[in-house]
């Protein structure tokens, strides 16, 4: 991703929505993960977020909302940015060069009666993930697939044998079913996709300049600093931070951290 200034690519792109508005408020959305972006306000994300915007002059607002639903809040300018985000080329969001994180990955949860020796095949299978995860972009083979309204609902199908494979997380799968109290123990998890960098994607207007200079600036400062491991290490997610770090120093643009 190339080092490009936030005046250039306002200047250069006539799709950006133009205000003279003064921010007062930065409300940011997303699905709820659990552990990560829960409804009651906690989990890591939100966590960092705040630490990110702490003591500017606005109000931080941050929604757990539906994914498929939250995309559209942001490319519709109702809100300010969603967390989580692939990076694209082309795209309708305005993108921090930093990134937020890199996810887990993506893993599929099915009976083992699919499996050929140490293979799983999912040509022509039904498959089911989350409403707008878009996976079948990233998998190089053929799927018949359903879009899903939570993780719950997918593990009933699963179990129902509505659906061969459900892809998710792996964490977010164990934690739906214990939360559930749902037997998952005859299935088995397979990796299926490789974590990607997610990014706090914002919505293409003015607006979002200050906002995403100010994420750049305290987002390095929490690393250099060892606040943003200590987030990771309060909420028992020290792996994820091990990639997060790993991914800055593997990454082409220069973030001056030493």
């Amino acid at each position: 991703m190339q080092r490009i200034s936030l005046f250039l690519i306002f200047i250069i792109s006539p799709a950006l929505v133009i205000t003279d508005e003064v921010p007062t408020r930065l409300e940011i959305v997303c699905e709820e993960w659990q552990n990560y972006t829960n409804k009651d306000g906690s989990g890591l994300y939100w966590d960092i977020l705040r630490a990110v915007y702490k003591g500017q002059d606005f109000e931080l607002s941050l929604k757990t909302v539906p994914w498929k639903r939250a995309t559209a809040l942001v490319l519709q300018n109702k809100r300010d940015a969603i967390v989580g985000e692939y990076y694209l080329e082309k795209s309708h969001y305005l993108y921090p060069e930093l990134h937020f994180a890199v996810e887990d990955p993506v893993v599929a949860l099915f009976k083992p009666v699919l499996k050929d020796g140490d293979s799983l095949f999912i040509d022509d299978k039904q498959v089911g993930w989350i409403r707008g995860y878009d996976f079948a972009k990233r998998l190089n083979t053929s799927v018949n697939y359903i879009e899903l309204n939570n993780i719950l609902q997918g593990i009933k199908l699963l179990k129902a044998e509505r659906i061969d494979l459900l892809l998710d997380y792996e964490q977010s799968l164990k934690l739906t079913a214990t939360r559930e109290e749902i037997d998952i123990s005859n299935y088995e998890f397979t990796p299926v996709l490789p974590g990607k960098k997610l990014y706090l994607a914002f919505a293409k207007n003015h607006r979002s300049i200050k906002f995403i200079r100010i994420y750049e600036q305290q987002m390095l400062e929490l690393y250099k600093s060892g606040r943003l491991a200590e987030l990771y290490e309060k909420w028992g997610l020290t792996q994820k931070y091990q990639w997060f770090e790993a991914s800055l120093k593997s990454s082409e643009i220069e973030y001056q951290i030493h």
